[in-house]
C-alpha cells in the first residue's frame, strides 16, 4: 500500500515538474514570438518614420521654391511634384497608424498641398501678389510641420516616448510644456541627418550623363603601358612604383592603376585622367580656400583639361572639394562637370571626378535669335533683387541640354535663388536655392 502510494506521489510529481516545463517553454516561446513581432513592427515603423520625414523636407524645399516662382508653367509642375511628395507622406502616415487632431491636420494640409498649388499656378483672377502671399504661408507651415515632425522622429527613435504622445505634445506646446522636453529635442535634434540627402555642392553637380562619350568616340586608342606611363609622367612618380589594377569597363572604359596609396583611372580612348583618390588626411589649414581653387585650376591644366571655371565649392575635414564647368565664350556649361579635392594643410590633389566632364562635353552650336538679359530680368518677381546674369547651358532630368539665363537673385530677407529661364522662350526651367555656411556654398 505504502509503494504504490509512493509510486502515485512519484507520478504527481513529474506531471507536475511536465506541467510547469510545458508552462514554461510555452510562455518563453510566446514571449520570443511577440518579441519577433515587436521587433519586425519596430523596423516597419522606423522606416515609415524616416520616409515621412524625408517627405515633409521634401514637401517644405518645394514650396520654398515656389515663392520665388513666377512663371504658371513651372508653378504647375512643382505642384505637381508636391503632389507626388504628399502621397508617399501620407502613406508612410498611415502606416504609423496615429489617431487625433493634428494628425488629421496633417493629412488635410497633405491631401491639398499639391493641388492648391497647381490651382494658384492656373488662377489668373488674382495678382501675383497675392499668389506669393498664399503660398508664403503655405511655405512657412509646411516648414514649422517639417522642424516639428523631424523632431518628433528624433523622440521616437530614442524610444523615450510614443508617437502619438509626441504627436500630442507638438500640439500642445507653449509656456506650459516641461523646459526637458524642449531641451532633449534640442539635444537629439543635433543627429537629424535627412538634409545631406537633398544638399548638393553645386548647380547640376549630379547631372544625368550620356550613355556615350562623343568626345572621346574619335580618340585613339593607347595601350596598358602607355596609360601607366602617363599617370608616372604627370604624378611624377617612377614607373616601377606604378601597379596595375583590374580595368573598369563601363562608360568610359578606364585602365586603373595604384601608387603610393593613391588610385587613378585613366580613359582607353585619348588616356585622359578620368579619377583620382588619395588615402591621404588633412591636418591644420595653410591655405585658404581661394588659394585651393587656384590650385585646383592648375592640376586641371597640368592634366589637359582646359577653359574650366570654378562654380562652387565646399569644405570638409581640411578638404576643399571644387566645381569647375567648361566655359566658352562667356557660357558656363554645366554638364562637363570635374570636382576636384585639394588639402587645406598641403595644398595638393587628394581626388578627382571627370567622369561628367569625359561623358558629356561635345561642341554645342547654341541659338543665335534669344531674349536679352534685360528682358530675362523683367521676367521674374519684381520683389527679387538681380544680383547677377550670366548665359549658361544646363542638363534637364530627360538627359537633354537647354541654354538658359542663370539670374543670381536675392529677396528682401537676403535670401538668394538661382533662376534659369529658358534663353528662347522665357520660360523658368529649373530653380535652386543657395546655402551659405562655414563650409561653403550649396544648393538646395
Amino acid at each position: 500500500m505504502n509503494l504504490s502510494s509512493e509510486k502515485r506521489k512519484n507520478r504527481i510529481i513529474v506531471f507536475l515538474c511536465v506541467t510547469c516545463f510545458l508552462f514554461a517553454f510555452s510562455t518563453v516561446w510566446f514571449a520570443s514570438g511577440e518579441n519577433r513581432y515587436r521587433k519586425m513592427a519596430k523596423q516597419v515603423n522606423e522606416k515609415a518614420v524616416s520616409s515621412l520625414c524625408e517627405s515633409l523636407d521634401s514637401i517644405s524645399t518645394s514650396l520654398k521654391k515656389s515663392v520665388y516662382t513666377s512663371d504658371a508653367q513651372a508653378l504647375e509642375k512643382i505642384g505637381n511634384e508636391l503632389c507626388r511628395q504628399a502621397a508617399s507622406a501620407k502613406e508612410n502616415l498611415s502606416l504609423l497608424s496615429v489617431e487625433g487632431e493634428l494628425c488629421d491636420e496633417v493629412y488635410r494640409f497633405l491631401s491639398q498641398v499639391g493641388d492648391y498649388t497647381v490651382a494658384v499656378s492656373l488662377n489668373k483672377s488674382i495678382s501675383q501678389a497675392e499668389k506669393n502671399g498664399q503660398l508664403q504661408k503655405l511655405s512657412s507651415y509646411a516648414a514649422g510641420l517639417s522642424d516639428g515632425l523631424n523632431e518628433i522622429c528624433l523622440d521616437y527613435y530614442n524610444g523615450s516616448v510614443t508617437l502619438g504622445e509626441v504627436l500630442g505634445n507638438l500640439s500642445e506646446k507653449g509656456e506650459d510644456m516641461p523646459e526637458d522636453f524642449y531641451t532633449r529635442l534640442s539635444d537629439t535634434a543635433q543627429t537629424v541627418t535627412e538634409y545631406p540627402t537633398l544638399i548638393y555642392d553645386g548647380p547640376f553637380s549630379d547631372s544625368v550623363s550620356r550613355k556615350k562619350s562623343v568626345f572621346l568616340q574619335d580618340k585613339r586608342e593607347i595601350t596598358h603601358k602607355e596609360a601607366m606611363q602617363k599617370v608616372a609622367t604627370l604624378f611624377s612618380v617612377p614607373v616601377s612604383s606604378v601597379k596595375r589594377e583590374k580595368n573598369i569597363l563601363s562608360e568610359p572604359m578606364r585602365y586603373c592603376f595604384t601608387f603610393g596609396g593613391t588610385d587613378v583611372t585613366v580613359t582607353s580612348k585619348g588616356g585622359y585622367i578620368c579619377t583620382v583618390l588619395s588615402d591621404g588626411f588633412a591636418y591644420e589649414e595653410n591655405i585658404g580656400t581661394g588659394e585651393a581653387v587656384k590650385r585646383g585650376k592648375a592640376y586641371l591644366e597640368k592634366l589637359g583639361y582646359k577653359d574650366m571655371v570654378s562654380s562652387y565649392y565646399s569644405v570638409y575635414d581640411g578638404i576643399c572639394t571644387v566645381n569647375y564647368a567648361f566655359a566658352k565664350d562667356n557660357v558656363i556649361f554645366y554638364a562637363d562637370l570635374i570636382k576636384v579635392s585639394i588639402a587645406l594643410d598641403t595644398g595638393k590633389l587628394v581626388a578627382l571626378d571627370a567622369k561628367n566632364y569625359l561623358l558629356n562635353h561635345s561642341e554645342r552650336n547654341l541659338p543665335g535669335n534669344v531674349i536679352t538679359k534685360e528682358q530675362a530680368a523683367s521676367l521674374i518677381l519684381p520683389s527679387l533683387e538681380v544680383i547677377d546674369i550670366r548665359p549658361a547651358v544646363i542638363p534637364l532630368d530627360t538627359g537633354k541640354e537647354v541654354y538658359c539665363f542663370e539670374l543670381h537673385c536675392r529677396d528682401k530677407d537676403k535670401n538668394e535663388v538661382l533662376i534659369y529661364l529658358n534663353a528662347l522662350t522665357g520660360r523658368q526651367e529649373d530653380l535652386l536655392i543657395l546655402l551659405y555656411s562655414d563650409g561653403g556654398i550649396l544648393t538646395k
